[in-house]
């Protein structure tokens, strides 16, 4: 068995039902560090997959490889660790419920509660956006997006996904109604001036520095932006404008060169079109190997030495003599556990020669890289090839700038070549703006890009494009990200 894995949470945060969807979609059955957990609900601790304390201890049945262990308190060591943040206002009003109103709201607010913490000094000890080894989740997502979430955690357990079924909360709801409970349902829903005050004052960075909306700022179910899918409508909290996402558009437009376009990879996910210019490269920088290497094998073939790096495997997937692995995440530090991309380049191929190539898929990791990482070391690589995630968020104002400058550092250098929506996850919409979750993108350095086609219409899905999942139908790429003449004409997909 190996070491066990924290499902982490400030409490009242999805927890229960993250732990729902482990058991329906890969299996696991997970266990509490509380006795008595889930009370003496036999129909929720079937539904989640519960394993209860024996003789006062955590008893995982034999031949359990992934102990999979609920906590609301610190990291108690560095173990891997899937963490889930709610909103904070959200989360601390129904912490409140779920306590009876025993507890006062302002107590709760300070950290005066059974679990210690405030909702940001327990972000701030788990520190799960840099934490190594930790997938970092939003309950906003596992709610509304569960093609996207079990990917994830495919990934980051390297487990099969066995069902995309699971129960919804409103149904596990008519059964229990306290550990979860259906959308919506708080007793209580407003803070009093002084407790905004004092919510504001305790978690006021945290909740910015993660996208959510102060208390002040948050705006009814009425006013809250609507996105829709499938006829479902998703709320986000404050909107970003039209005429920022029209600029967004334009400046990551693709446009087409006269260099062809070749594909490298996989025939599915893990495949990748980039510009047929590969002579003279020296080197593929490649984050984010997980268990698939035939991009990096694809290279080899032609001489090209690929230097890759991901901490969540101990090796690259096959051995070969142009292979060179790190076990480390990519990130915005550097110790035994991660380094940042400027100074992994400058450790590997200090010299500045032949151009490299780098093709990242980081979970979403992305952004921050790109934003930490400085232009000289950008342009030394000719074709950049990113799988983003999360893209969704650019409909949020408190997120879009920080997205729209990660973009900024590639297009200033960059022109954009293709673009492949990945089928994993879904499409959504806001009035005449279609965005894909997930993006794969191919940028080619504007010095080698020079014969740029300005009047050609490009075609999208490419003739080499393929779905990234077999069985489900390929995403056509919306209008608004290559075209002006997309206004009015949007079709929901």
């Amino acid at each position: 068995m190996q070491k066990p894995i924290w499902l982490a949470s400030y409490p009242r945060s999805g927890n229960t039902y993250l732990r729902t969807i482990l058991f329906h979609c890969f299996g696991l059955r997970s266990a509490s560090i509380y006795p008595n957990d889930l009370g003496t609900n036999e129909y929720l601790q079937k539904q989640v997959g519960h394993i209860e304390h024996i003789d006062g201890k955590i008893q995982f049945p034999p031949g359990t490889k992934f102990p999979v262990i609920k906590t609301h308190e610190v990291p108690p060591d560095n173990n891997p660790t899937i963490y889930l943040v709610r909103n904070g206002y959200d989360a601390t009003l129904s912490l409140h419920d779920w306590l009876d109103n025993n507890v006062d709201l302002s107590d709760i607010i300070i950290g005066k509660q059974p679990f210690s913490l405030t909702w940001s000094r327990h972000l701030e000890a788990w520190h799960p956006w840099n934490r190594p080894n930790t997938l970092f989740l939003r309950f906003e997502e596992i709610t509304t997006d569960l093609p996207s979430l079990l990917k994830q955690l495919s990934t980051f357990l390297n487990l099969p996904i066995l069902s995309e079924t699971v129960p919804s909360r409103d149904q596990i709801a008519a059964k229990d109604g306290k550990w979860i409970r259906a959308q919506h349902s708080h007793k209580s829903r407003i803070f009093t001036s002084k407790q905004r005050h004092q919510f504001n004052h305790e978690n006021a960075a945290m909740m910015k520095q993660l996208g959510y909306p102060l208390v002040s700022e948050k705006l009814t179910h009425q006013q809250l932006p609507v996105v829709s899918h499938n006829n479902k409508e998703y709320l986000l909290g404050g909107i970003t404008s039209t005429d920022n996402l029209k600029d967004f558009f334009r400046m990551i437009r693709p446009v087409a060169i006269t260099t062809p376009l070749i594909r490298i990879g996989e025939n599915n996910d893990g495949g990748y079109l980039v510009p047929d210019d590969l002579d003279l490269i020296q080197a593929c920088f490649s984050p984010g190997v997980s268990d698939i290497c035939q991009f990096e094998e694809d290279l080899a073939e032609r001489g090209i030495k690929s230097f890759m790096t991901d901490y969540s495997v101990e090796a690259a997937p096959v051995e070969n003599p142009l292979f060179h692995f790190k076990k480390r995440h990519l990130g915005l530090t550097n110790d035994s556990q991660t380094i940042r991309l400027y100074d992994w380049v400058n450790q590997e191929i200090p010299e500045a020669g032949d151009d490299l190539v780098l093709q990242m898929d980081i979970e979403g990791a992305e952004y921050q890289v790109l934003l930490d990482t400085p232009a000289d070391t950008l342009r030394r690589f000719r074709i950049v090839v990113i799988e983003f995630h999360g893209l969704t968020r650019l409909f949020a104002s408190a997120i879009f700038t920080y997205m729209q400058q990660a973009f900024r550092r590639l297009t200033d250098n960059f022109e954009v070549v293709h673009m492949h929506p990945n089928n994993c996850c879904p499409v959504r919409m806001h009035k005449d703006f279609e965005v894909p979750d997930v993006l794969e993108c191919t940028f080619y350095r504007k010095d080698r890009a020079h014969a740029v086609i300005s009047d050609a219409q490009l075609a999208f899905p490419h003739a080499l494009d393929a779905p990234n999942v077999p069985h489900k139908e390929d995403i056509k790429l919306p209008t608004c990200w290559s075209s002006d003449e997309w206004q009015g004409n949007i079709q929901l997909l």
